[in-house]
């Protein structure tokens, strides 16, 4: 049933990935997963590896169960390193993760569990798109970029120069400078995780297992299933007016037209030529990139 898999898994700025993946065969479950420390607090790879091991685990759970287990132990988890119950203990400062989950079932169809950011996408046999998911964090994140953004070319044009050609020690410490000015900000958006407001995400909590996106699909005329972390997620230029859906279907589009590395290659290159985030607004140079391709017979 399925041609092949490819995979793309990379660090983004800093040394160590936060991200996970599962290409578990025997269970046919695949997942991304990207992991976000808490500000001050856990880092992002605590949740991620123990999803990650949740869903690699060989059993007869169902794909929702093997999440909810995974919430479980990254409660007890982050109770034991914090040494507090959970309720005690900030949105601020918890491991969390988003996901991108699917469980095919024979050549019939497919289970699928979302949080966050992490994007599950189809591609039929005539060529059409389907995004599954929502990218629920876009419109918080959108926020925080565009006031940094803007911080970023009054820098510019107030000294007047190209904050592209400065030492990239310089930039890192500028960009960082002006996150810490929208730290409110930040804190505000994260503390709206698992709420109406704001965005499921996988954190230890009860909320948590309220704010899953999960169903079923039927594998009818699937050519290839996309799962990807944001890092995979097509950059917006300055001057341009995408929504964050039309900047997902532009980077399922190159992968499934061209491969995944062609679109890990396209966004690389973005990055590396713009370091400051000015032509093409975002919070840091590079992020954690992870996706898998699945191509059916």
């Amino acid at each position: 049933m399925i041609r092949s898999i490819d995979f793309i898994y990379k660090n983004g700025s800093q040394n160590h990935n936060e991200d996970a993946y599962v290409i578990n065969r025997e269970n046919h479950i695949f997942a991304a997963i990207d992991g976000a420390t808490g500000l001050g607090g856990l880092s992002g790879d605590i949740a991620s590896n123990i999803i990650k091991q949740s869903l690699e685990k060989v059993s007869e759970r169902s794909l929702r169960e093997k999440v909810e287990e995974g919430n479980t132990k990254l409660r007890l988890k982050t109770e034991e390193l914090k040494n507090l119950p959970l309720t005690s203990i900030s949105k601020l400062e918890r491991s969390t993760c988003s996901l991108a989950a699917i469980q095919l079932k024979g050549n019939q169809y497919l289970e699928y569990v979302s949080y966050g950011d992490c994007m599950i996408i189809l591609q039929y046999k005539d060529q059409s798109i389907r995004i599954v998911t929502h990218d629920h964090v876009d419109v918080l994140d959108t926020q925080a970029i565009k006031i940094v953004h803007r911080m970023l070319l009054e820098e510019e044009t107030g000294k007047g120069i190209d904050l592209n050609q400065l030492p990239e020690e310089k930039i890192l410490s500028l960009l960082q400078e002006k996150k810490d000015k929208i730290k409110i900000l930040l804190h505000e958006n994260r503390s709206k995780l698992n709420t109406s407001e704001g965005y499921g995400i996988i954190d230890g909590s009860e909320e948590a297992l309220n704010f899953m996106e999960y169903g079923v699909i039927p594998l009818i005329n699937i050519k290839q299933i996309l799962l990807l972390t944001d890092g995979l997620k097509m950059h917006t230029h300055q001057q341009d007016n995408k929504t964050h859906k039309n900047s997902w279907e532009q980077s399922a589009t190159i992968a499934f037209n061209h491969g995944i590395n062609e679109l890990y290659k396209q966004i690389i290159q973005i990055e590396k030529n713009d370091p400051a985030c000015i032509e093409y607004p975002r919070l840091k140079k590079h992020d954690d990139k992870t996706g898998i391709l699945l191509t059916f017979e």
